[in-house]
């Protein structure tokens, strides 16, 4: 189901973890914020299953319909704040449709599948050169050490699991975390009109504190 995130500004479509996050690292398993969600609200795991569900069943023209429908803001959409958008290389053909489907809409899609090779010779052929695609690859301690490498395929990257004082001096501090930008206010959500971060075109490291 898409939802719409207050937090962020914008809508967006979770997926189960336990099903999707097949590249994830340890320390990211370990340190998910999502772990103190599950904790707390048991619910979620059957609302994991339905949206699974329902993202099975989407393609470029029910997505560009739903979307249709929807008062607030289309322009910027978050694949995945749960779960992993390219678990696979069918999700990877099932999102460039969407993509290519709704060039209207700018599409954040952050992910670990990187770490498989054949699905990141895919995510770059297909979805990077799109110019309403921003494939960010997830980065934690135990791997921040590919960003050269990713940088140099021309990969947007994001960071957690260093809040320490100050971010990397080769990174862009991301205002929401770095700062405490929570806004319940559209207009006035940082995600909804930052554009040198994770809706950047260039290869940038997006750091972000308390994840």
């Amino acid at each position: 189901m898409i939802r719409y995130c207050t937090d962020i500004g914008m809508f967006t479509l979770d997926r189960p973890r336990d099903v999707t996050c097949v590249h994830a690292t340890e320390y990211c398993w370990n340190s998910c914020f999502n772990n103190k969600l599950e904790r707390a609200f048991p619910a979620i795991h059957p609302r994991d299953i339905r949206n699974e569900n329902y993202y099975q069943r989407l393609d470029g023209p029910s997505f560009k319909a739903v979307m249709k429908r929807k008062r607030k803001s289309t322009r910027r959409f978050r694949g995945c704040t749960r779960g992993e958008n390219f678990s696979n290389r069918a999700d990877v053909l099932r999102w460039y449709d969407i993509i290519t489907t709704n060039p209207d809409t700018d599409f954040w899609l952050p992910c670990r599948a990187w770490r498989d090779k054949a699905l990141r010779a895919l995510i770059l052929e297909l979805l990077m050169p799109l110019p309403n695609a921003h494939v960010a690859a997830s980065l934690d301690p135990e791997t921040i050490d590919q960003w050269p490498e990713l940088q140099a395929e021309g990969w947007l990257a994001m960071y957690f699991g260093d809040d320490n004082d100050t971010p990397r001096a080769d990174s862009f501090a991301c205002p929401k975390t770095w700062h405490h930008k929570h806004f319940k206010a559209v207009s006035k959500a940082p995600c909804t009109t930052c554009t040198g971060g994770c809706f950047s075109k260039k290869p940038i490291l997006v750091h972000l504190k308390q994840h």
